[in-house]
């Protein structure tokens, strides 16, 4: 094992306390970034590789949203902007783990 000082603001600090009162070390937490972003990474490589988004982004929704604008009013959100949100989501997510 290896031993290595570091600085820490006062926040920093609070969390390293927190991992520790749950018997988690600094070294074990970030083995557990590491992991949850290799996980992440797999599970948006898997749903890009499945081409469900590009599927469900061509349906034509225009005729549904109508009738229930018709019907309900206006719609918060569109089944389009609904699936671009989704991939804005996946692209921040990748984006975050790029270390």
């Amino acid at each position: 094992m290896n031993k290595m000082e570091i600085e820490l603001t006062d926040e920093q600090l609070e969390k390293v306390k927190k991992l520790e009162s749950q018997d988690i070390s600094v070294g074990q937490a970030i083995d557990m970034l590491f992991e949850a972003k290799q996980e992440v990474l797999t599970q948006i490589e898997k749903i890009e590789k499945s081409g469900i988004l590009d599927k469900v982004s061509n349906v034509n929704v225009d005729n549904k949203t109508e009738n229930l604008e018709e019907n309900y009013g206006d719609a918060e959100k569109t089944y389009e902007m609904e699936v671009q949100n989704i991939k804005h989501r996946l692209k921040w997510c990748k984006d975050f783990f790029k270390f």
